[in-house]
């Protein structure tokens, strides 16, 4: 071939190749990382969505597939800023191959970096917890819960529109892709070297994802702590609003009112002498922790029968003695084993885990399920969603509430 013929040639980089490689990989993960994080958002703000969505499983691979992301993308972001940047510093080889496309040169700086507020915003909801970095303050006070959600929004959009467009330029330039490709052949060398670095950070990724989103083997997950620990009570504790609270027992009345007829005020003794179940089921964080337990308690749905509910009520009020509330949907409360809890793994509830009862519904997260309940309302309307500047404030997602019931509550004295 001349040295014209060469100059004419179409050109192909072998970073355009990896760049092309990673941008597949990450194609998959984020379609899948899409549909789990609109599904956890769901359940999170309260959609009516199917009980038989699992929350455990849906919180699992959004975490994991987070994790597995971070190394990815810096990869992509790594490839796609060499190209460019060789452009426009007038290297040959680069120059030679063309200007970027206008939407890369528009979109790539800024999805970049959504996409790393994003995920940043993702570690330090789950650092915040784990105590591995200093972030609990910077978790309450820069609400990072709204930087990963609205630059989770932002980034759709952006994505969408990028993949979009990219389809359509694949449409258009693929007789160009394979007269490019097979005017600049490569080696098997090269073409293994790059399958081994793509290989190798996406099993840096997988790694990642194992060490920190505790599935699918908790125990694996070494820079995460085990939470699931050996006595009844020891698993987390974890209360965005009411911290301390504590009950007294003797005063305090489970009030079951709203679209019933027969309104009920039950004591402690009162509820211990219903008939209880026991059913075992997972008690699980947004924050990404999961724990397993046998619970013991009331069925909501005996409760409902005994106060006369309505026919066709389409929710529960449910208030904690600390002032924090939920509205759940009624058929969340009319499962078999959603119960009101008094007992965890054979012992009493301790006053963290929210004594003298806490309500436990399957296939929701904690916020879902308020402890220290005192009020149960039943309501003809709908439940609200929660998504709300009450609900995830600017200090962080402290929970609605409204004014503790304090004459049910334990003062502690000054020392």
């Amino acid at each position: 071939m001349s040295m014209e013929d060469s100059e004419k040639r179409p050109l192909v980089t072998g970073n355009t190749r990896l760049t092309r490689l990673v941008g597949r990989v990450l194609f998959w993960l984020v379609i899948l990382q899409f549909f789990s994080a609109f599904l956890f958002f769901g359940l999170d703000v309260n959609w009516r969505l199917p009980v038989w969505i699992p929350y455990g499983f849906i919180r699992a691979i959004h975490f994991s597939i987070g994790f597995t992301l971070i190394p990815l993308v810096i990869l992509k972001l790594m490839t796609t800023s060499w190209k460019a940047g060789g452009y426009y510093a007038r290297r040959p080889i680069y120059k030679k191959e063309g200007p970027p496309r206008w939407y890369n040169r528009l979109l790539s700086p800024i999805m970049g970096l959504i996409f790393l507020t994003t995920l940043w915003s993702g570690v330090a909801m789950w650092g915040s917890y784990e105590g591995i970095f200093p972030l609990g303050s910077l978790y309450q006070s820069w609400a990072v819960v709204q930087w990963h959600t609205w630059s989770a929004f932002f980034l759709v959009g952006l994505m969408s529109f990028h993949i979009v467009a990219h389809f359509v330029e694949s449409f258009r330039s693929k007789r160009r892709k394979r007269i490019e490709d097979s005017a600049n052949p490569e080696s098997r060398g090269m073409i293994l070297a790059r399958r081994t670095l793509v290989g190798g950070v996406f099993g840096a990724s997988v790694l990642l994802a194992l060490s920190a989103a505790e599935w699918p083997w908790p125990r694996l997950s070494w820079l995460s702590r085990y939470h699931d620990g050996p006595d009844p009570l020891d698993y987390p504790t974890v209360t965005y609003f009411g911290a301390g609270t504590k009950v007294d027992v003797t005063k305090w009345r489970l009030t079951i009112d709203g679209a019933v007829d027969h309104p009920l005020s039950l004591s402690y003794d009162n509820i211990l002498k219903l008939p209880t179940i026991e059913a075992k089921l997972p008690l699980q964080c947004v924050q990404g922790w999961r724990v397993e337990r046998t619970w013991r308690g009331v069925p909501l749905k005996r409760l409902y029968e005994m106060a006369g509910a309505k026919a066709g009520f389409q929710s529960v009020y449910v208030h904690s003695v600390s002032g924090y509330y939920f509205t759940n949907h009624a058929y969340q409360h009319l499962q078999d084993e959603a119960l009101l809890v008094t007992h965890v793994n054979g012992a009493v509830l301790s006053d963290g885990h929210g004594f003298p009862v806490r309500i436990l519904l399957p296939g929701l997260p904690g916020q879902n399920n308020p402890k220290w309940v005192d009020h149960l309302e039943v309501r003809m309307e709908a439940a609200p969603q929660y998504y709300e500047p009450n609900f995830y404030p600017s200090n962080g997602p402290a929970g609605s509430t409204t004014e503790p019931t304090k004459e049910y509550m334990i003062e502690e004295t000054p020392r």
